[in-house]
């Protein structure tokens, strides 16, 4: 077998997990525990609901920094930087 072969074979399995976990209920991480909870008290789907609100997590996340700081860093600390 190829690695595009593979990598096409894999991409089908995890996409096959990934559909079975969400038609059953699952979640993967916290930002769609927010979804289904969004899902249960408005009309609006597990899928709509994570569309929406995952593109926000970073913005928040900076803003969280910016307050706590004083200064928004033009980048985030790695940890080879922190030697």
């Amino acid at each position: 077998m190829t690695r595009s072969s593979l990598r096409f074979f894999g991409g089908v399995v995890t996409g096959l997990g990934v559909g079975i976990v969400m038609r059953t209920g699952g979640c993967f991480d916290g930002t769609e525990i927010v979804a289904i909870i969004m899902d249960a008290r408005t009309q609006f789907s597990v899928g709509e609901v994570a569309h929406v609100h995952q593109p926000l997590y970073p913005f928040l996340g900076r803003t969280a920094l910016w307050m706590g700081q004083g200064d928004v860093p033009r980048s985030l600390p790695t940890l080879s930087s922190q030697r």
